[in-house]
């Protein structure tokens, strides 16, 4: 024990236990650095202390913040040459190829082989906006980072050494400036233009993340890029009084009609799972059929409602409204009966500590696509404020599905799945 004089001809006393009082090392590091109380390097997307340890880095505070149009501020021009990984575009080009478009399409899932899903018009928005230097880098990080897990997928092996990680932190750095580039742009009054080019960056930026397997940072940008469109007024609204309102910003992205197709796909780097493994476990059999039945369905709403908010984007008359809120209503209603029918058999899959890591992707992502597919139709049509914080439940149930797919991601990291 140690002790203290107090002065002269005074006992000694024993020194009270003191306690160190915690601070954290950053107040602006990364959620998982935080929470570790350790120092974070505040490398974005994802900080290099959590990659070296073979960490997921769960990422910062989403610069996707819902602003307010102001005067537009005075145009600085920039000149600056595109990466060497985009010589095969042409930055502004206002035509761009056939090839060019399915090249980039292809980027925005890790799976080789998708059915049914395509990114064309995502992939064209994008390549007519390359003179912007945000998503020019963006698409630096996506082309990157996909190349890579293209290729892992090809080899069925986790990396390559050094090229593999090379490519990651290629395209990591070309993450981190469209961020940076984005966040001062959105920082001061947004135009048309830089409202766009967020959208337009979330889309890559939510592939980057499921791909990295951070799905609570993807969806962190989908709800603040989902509450842009909503205030932005993206496409045409019915106002309290049944009125129409009409698209007060023409063009702006689709971010909802992306993550829909995105989820749809499944897991981006998902195996099928073979048949006797299932077997090991005592309801594996059960559970791969639940799983393909609950999607089966999910995949026929999901088509319903891309073409309703095709027709909902289209909406100029008042009989165009009453049709598409009967169709509202019908499908809110199917996402219900799903509802009331899977989600209480396959939430304790998606929680269950020793069920097989397929098993329990599957069960995640498709949780996941029902909630999208919920918040993204509850919200069409509705131009009012409130209307967003109707739906801060089912922002909230995504966030925590999200969080466990994270998780589950960590749990599983090292193996090859």
């Amino acid at each position: 024990m140690e002790t203290t004089q107090n002065g002269p001809g005074e006992p000694c006393k024993p020194r009270p236990n003191a306690k160190r009082r915690f601070r954290p090392k950053t107040k602006t590091g990364c959620h998982t650095c935080r929470v570790r109380r350790v120092k974070c390097d505040e490398a974005k997307p994802s900080c290099n202390r959590c990659l070296s340890t073979g960490r997921v880095c769960d990422g910062y505070t989403s610069i996707f913040q819902v602003v307010t149009v102001g005067p537009s501020p005075p145009t600085v021009t920039t000149h600056s040459s595109p990466p060497a990984s985009l010589s095969m575009y042409q930055p502004g080009a206002s035509v761009v190829s056939v090839d060019e478009i399915n090249s980039l399409a292809h980027s925005f899932h890790a799976k080789s082989n998708r059915r049914n899903i395509g990114y064309h018009t995502e992939a064209r928005a994008i390549l007519t906006k390359l003179s912007d230097p945000a998503i020019r880098h963006a698409l630096v990080s996506l082309q990157s980072l996909h190349h890579e897990f293209d290729a892992r997928q090809q080899r069925y092996s986790r990396n390559d050494g050094n090229g593999g990680l090379v490519r990651i932190h290629h395209g990591l750095d070309a993450y981190n400036t469209s961020v940076t580039s984005l966040a001062s742009r959105l920082g001061t009054s947004p135009t048309h233009e830089s409202v766009c080019a967020a959208l337009l960056c979330c889309q890559m930026f939510i592939s980057i993340e499921t791909m990295l397997g951070n799905y609570t940072a993807g969806m962190r940008h989908f709800i603040y890029g989902l509450r842009i469109m909503h205030q932005y007024r993206a496409r045409p609204t019915v106002n309290p009084n049944g009125q129409l309102e009409p698209c007060s910003n023409v063009s702006l992205p689709a971010l909802d009609c992306f993550l829909i197709k995105l989820f749809a796909s499944g897991r981006p780097d998902a195996k099928p799972m073979p048949i006797n493994r299932a077997s090991d476990t005592n309801t594996g059999i059960f559970d791969i059929s639940l799983q393909q039945q609950s999607r089966g369905e999910l995949a026929a709403l999901s088509s319903q409602v891309l073409q309703f908010l095709d027709q909902v984007s289209r909406m100029q008359t008042s009989r165009q409204v009453n049709d598409l809120e009967i169709s509202k209503a019908h499908i809110l209603a199917r996402l219900e009966s799903w509802d009331w029918t899977y989600t209480q058999s396959l939430k304790p899959i998606m929680y269950a500590y020793e069920m097989p890591i397929e098993l329990k992707f599957g069960a995640i992502f498709t949780l996941l696509l029902h909630g999208v597919l919920k918040v993204v139709v509850s919200l069409v049509m509705s131009s009012s404020p409130a209307d967003l914080d109707r739906v801060d439940a089912d922002f909230q149930n995504l966030t925590n599905i999200s969080n466990a797919a994270t998780e589950a991601k960590k749990a599983a990291a090292g193996r090859v799945i």
